[in-house]
């Protein structure tokens, strides 16, 4: 019982560690009319968006673009994303749909360059 409860474990141990802990930027071109703001939408099944980030109106890059970041997705999961503009009293039409499986960046400091012991 013992082993199959280590065994058990460990193969937990991945997910354990690592939930919660990716991030994904996206990117898109600026909506033209008078908005206040995007929300990017998202969940695990295609057309089904149960959570909802309010990123704002961020600046407009230099390529012309604008970004959003999604934080706290489980690492390994598949997610489907779409993207809206709002204003003050009413919300877009969604973007199209974008798929990924959630790879992407870490969210966790940078690591150390240059680690070595000094004799």
């Amino acid at each position: 019982m013992k082993k199959l409860f280590v065994i058990l474990l460990l193969s937990l141990l991945p997910s354990l560690l690592f939930a919660g802990e990716c991030f994904e930027d996206f990117s898109w071109k600026p909506n033209t009319d008078a908005i206040t703001g995007y929300n990017i939408w998202y969940g695990t099944a295609s057309g089904v968006y149960m959570t909802i980030i309010d990123v704002g109106k961020p600046d407009v890059q230099a390529d012309g673009r604008v970004n959003g970041r999604v934080r706290d997705l489980d690492c390994g999961e598949a997610y489907y994303f779409v993207c809206t503009a709002y204003d003050t009293t009413s919300e877009s039409a969604p973007s199209n749909e974008v798929y990924i499986k959630s790879v992407g960046g870490l969210d966790r400091p940078a690591t150390p360059k240059d680690f070595r012991i000094e004799k």
